[in-house]
């Protein structure tokens, strides 16, 4: 296995985020080791022997193709027993995991499915549900309310006033998850950031 020699950067980054318990905001052109640094930064993390499961270090990205390509890169960097400690996720599933664990406290009952964008088109046709963006949320989440159905868009208005209004289920999250890595932060949507305070 090649051996990892951290740059005069990398290592602050380590220290500040590691030692320190800094927030980071690491950037670089494509291919420049950002990913790798990420990763670096995790694995000393677990390195100090501080973290067991089921606590982790969490890697949130918006899609699940770079989900993937995280997780093959650290494939590569953690022994097996590690692996244990990290969770790689995209936004929207860490939202449905959260929604389906605690959505009862925000009004949902308590059998909720998260539906596709097929079954949501499919029920919006069937009830007549506006068609514009602006006017459907309102009927989607009137829709996980009333019948436990979680379309796509309402997983993460839902988490983050879940997580909002709750200071327990909070400090629950962010115990869970003591380092986030975030990849690709600049494509981060506003909801997704607002989603990001409330589990950090």
């Amino acid at each position: 296995m090649e051996v990892f020699t951290p740059t005069d950067e990398q290592h602050h980054v380590f220290c500040d985020v590691i030692d320190g318990g800094a927030s980071a905001l690491v950037t670089a052109g494509p291919g420049t080791g950002k990913s790798r640094t990420a990763i670096e930064c995790a694995t000393r993390f677990i390195e100090k022997g501080e973290l067991t499961y089921p606590y982790q270090v969490l890697f949130l990205s918006f899609s699940n193709a770079a989900v993937r390509r995280l997780a093959r890169s650290a494939g590569i960097q953690f022994k097996r027993k590690q692996q244990r400690l990290l969770r790689f996720s995209t936004y929207h599933a860490l939202a449905a995991e959260v929604v389906s664990l605690y959505g009862r406290f925000v009004g949902l009952p308590r059998q909720v499915r998260v539906i596709d964008k097929l079954e949501e088109n499919l029920i919006s046709i069937e009830r007549g549900l506006p068609t514009g963006k602006q006017e459907l949320l309102p009927a989607l989440l009137g829709l996980a309310r009333s019948e436990g159905l979680l379309a796509f868009d309402v997983l993460i208005p839902l988490a983050v006033s879940l997580l909002s209004n709750s200071f327990t289920l909070r400090g629950i999250i962010g115990r869970r998850f003591p380092l986030i890595v975030v990849d690709e932060f600049q494509d981060t949507s506003q909801a997704q950031w607002n989603f990001l305070k409330v589990l950090g």
